[in-house]
């Protein structure tokens, strides 16, 4: 991925756009072949080793973009391997459920969680050019609902609200996500102009 980006290829004049989830797989199908029915207990620890092999990965391109000097754009989300079907876009607050118990849980961590994205967010804005870094939540897989409370007005001909409350949990995950990101960004000084946060 580094040397595609190098200064003196023919992309230098355009931003790059850094994809926290490519490198990771391209590293975990280099360590480790499964499918969540073949994951007993006793191979959890090699699979969340591979796992947490991913972020130190993620941290060293971007500071490596960083050095280009030019503006990046972050698309952030976190996935797991054992994942069926798309394997990422999920939030950063999930956990994935498992039917053994691992370290005390009935669940495994993502990528990254929120303790990544913090070093994610914190990596990017110190490497990267001041004002030259963007992030995007990317997080499309949501199941759940939420009462729609004081936004239920908006909806008295609606007969059927699931699809009303599913969007309404989805903004609340969406919202979560963007809070753990504005915890490290928001008081940044190389994220703020002269009128205030950016």
């Amino acid at each position: 991925m580094g040397p595609v980006l190098q200064p003196e290829s023919n992309l230098q004049a355009r931003p790059a756009c850094h994809h926290v989830r490519d490198l990771y797989f391209r590293i975990l199908k280099e360590q480790q072949r499964a499918s969540p029915e073949r994951y007993p207990e006793f191979l959890a620890g090699d699979v969340q080793e591979a796992v947490g092999s991913a972020l130190p990965h993620v941290l060293d391109v971007t500071r490596f973009l960083g050095r280009l000097g030019k503006p990046v754009h972050f698309h952030l989300h976190d996935g797991h391997p054992l994942i069926p079907g798309l394997r990422d876009h999920f939030s950063f607050l999930t956990r994935l459920p498992i039917p053994f118990s691992y370290q005390g849980r009935r669940s495994l961590s993502t990528m990254y969680g929120p303790g990544g994205l913090a070093s994610i967010v914190s990596t990017a804005i110190e490497a990267c050019p001041p004002q030259g870094v963007s992030f995007t939540v990317e997080v499309h897989q949501v199941e759940g609902r939420l009462p729609l409370a004081d936004a239920a007005w908006l909806f008295p001909h609606w007969r059927d609200t699931t699809n009303a409350e599913r969007m309404n949990y989805w903004l609340s995950v969406l919202s979560a996500n963007v809070m753990l990101i504005s915890q490290h960004a928001d008081h940044n000084p190389r994220l703020t102009s002269q009128d205030g946060p950016i």
